[in-house]
């Protein structure tokens, strides 16, 4: 955890940022890299009975860190999404509370 779901991304995309940008989550958050995912959904969007080419969308689940934290991993995501070339990227951060995350039956 952190857990990133890319949409609107192509799976070619996330594989060429992957490693620069959990390096750079993982000093930003001060975690270790192993406990960053990286999911690529490529399912199409629709709009008006067509398929169309969505603005990139990343859902960031994660234990809050603080507004500077995200500020600064929103930017970082942004930077990273927006260098293959893509003018609009929405960053959406969903908040797991401690308690509600658990490894093997074991609360983290």
């Amino acid at each position: 955890m952190p857990k990133l779901v890319f949409k609107g991304v192509k799976i070619e995309e996330v594989k060429a940022l992957s490693t620069q940008l959990v390096d750079t989550l993982a000093g930003i958050a001060n975690a270790p890299r192993h406990v960053f995912t990286l999911e690529c959904v490529e399912n199409p969007f629709i709009y008006d009975g067509e398929i169309v080419t969505p603005a990139p969308v990343i859902q960031v689940q994660w234990i809050e860190r603080g507004q500077v934290v995200r500020d600064q991993m929103a930017t970082a995501i942004d930077q990273a999404v927006r260098s293959n070339g893509y003018d609009h990227v929405e960053i959406v951060f969903s908040e797991l509370k401690k308690g509600d995350y658990y490894i093997n039956a074991k609360v983290y």
